[in-house]
């Protein structure tokens, strides 16, 4: 069974059609905490690894709340002058909605990571891979959408039983499609749940995006790791998400490898029974 869902046209909110006060406001925000967090970067301090996290986390919580403080400033303004337009006011709003999103998935990686240590083993158990994968597929459309992606998800029709941790899987599995959706330049995602040998289920999740070098590849699961476009601050985040999945991938028993070469794309394999 093919499961297709087609691009929408929407447009996701950011700072097209934003005025040049609100754009010069986040910027000097944005360049401000990127200086500050540089300035940490070189002085050469020990933290230990969950100070880091939480310093990492300051950093990566400022842009957005610059975004919202510097745009609900002016709104604020335009509403007290009586210059406020309707349809640069809802622009605003999205922006407010988009930045506030970003800072609650910030958050809920880093409180999923650090819930890790104290999360005692969960005992293996017997559950269905098509329903997993089915819930994540559909919990992902709507982020597909907004990105303009499309998810092409292969299920088989017989039952593919797998005994481990269903959430932790279902978690990991969301992280990847995740991951997909936000850096892959190609329109389409392909999730595919197979039957593989020596193996009672192999899950694949691929795009046809730009690839990895070998260099990429080797720190892609490394904390904070992010690519150039990402570096630059053209796609949000924070860099948790891979470190994520392999941190439940290894506690959980799953197995976990991606394969990914230049101008071929990459797909991530996953083995819940591994």
């Amino acid at each position: 069974m093919v499961i297709d869902r087609h691009r929408r046209d929407a447009t996701a909110p950011g700072r097209e059609g934003l005025d040049d006060a609100t754009r010069a406001g986040m910027t000097a925000s944005q360049d401000a905490a990127a200086t500050q967090a540089g300035s940490s970067a070189a002085s050469g301090s020990t933290e230990s690894p969950g100070a880091v996290v939480l310093s990492k986390l300051g950093h990566e919580l400022r842009a957005p709340l610059a975004a919202v403080l510097g745009v609900s400033k002016v709104m604020r303004s335009k509403l007290d002058n009586g210059s406020a337009d309707p349809a640069q006011q809802r622009r605003h709003l999205e922006l407010i909605q988009a930045s506030t999103t970003q800072m609650l998935e910030i958050v809920d990686r880093v409180v999923a990571i650090a819930n890790l240590d104290t999360a005692t083993n969960t005992p293996p158990s017997r559950f269905d891979c098509r329903t997993t994968v089915s819930h994540v597929a559909d919990g992902a459309r709507a982020r597909a959408d907004a990105h303009h992606r499309c998810l092409i998800v292969d299920l088989p029709e017989q039952p593919t039983p797998a005994d481990g941790d269903e959430n932790a899987l279902e978690r990991l599995l969301t992280e990847l499609v995740d991951n997909a959706i936000k850096y892959s330049d190609h329109p389409q995602i392909r999730i595919a749940l197979r039957l593989a040998p020596g193996r009672p289920v192999l899950i694949e999740i691929s795009d046809d995006g730009p690839g990895m070098s070998t260099d990429e590849l080797n720190t892609v699961f490394a904390p904070f790791r992010r690519g150039t476009a990402a570096d630059r601050g053209a796609i949000p985040g924070s860099g948790l998400g891979l470190y994520l999945a392999r941190q439940l991938a290894d506690r959980s028993g799953i197995g976990l490898d991606v394969h990914s070469s230049p101008g071929a794309g990459t797909t991530f394999t996953i083995h819940p029974g591994a």
